[in-house]
């Protein structure tokens, strides 16, 4: 069992991929915006994280940019559904910024999963 760390903002799209994870298996610890995330990751062992891209407080791509920071070798997966620029600017910025695995928003469970077991070996 993984450790995975959720970052999103929206709380039901958060529960809908806190769930499809831990039908996997794995336990899942969450966080509301990226600054939340940064201190739950400072204060667990994180097998890899999911994020949205765009978030209040501090968006997905300064969280990818801390956490690569914090740990090099840590796995992300970036998400986003969008906004002005529409979803496929933001997830090249987030691939740049070090994300191993990009979705698009709304998140379908076979890709979701696929990317995790890939990203942790399975």
């Amino acid at each position: 069992m993984s450790n995975i760390l959720v970052i999103e903002d929206d709380v039901y799209t958060r529960t809908v991929i806190r769930q499809m994870i831990e039908r996997e298996g794995h336990n899942v610890l969450e966080a509301a915006n990226g600054e939340d995330g940064i201190r739950v990751f400072r204060e667990n062992r994180i097998d890899l994280t999911v994020t949205d891209i765009l978030m209040p407080e501090k968006d997905g791509i300064t969280t990818i940019f801390e956490l690569k920071k914090l740990s090099p070798s840590v796995k992300i997966i970036a998400m986003s559904g969008g906004g002005r620029l529409g979803p496929e600017i933001y997830i090249k910025l987030a691939q740049k910024m070090g994300s191993d695995s990009t979705l698009t928003k709304p998140i379908e469970r076979t890709k979701l999963t696929a990317a995790i077991g890939m990203l942790l070996g399975q």
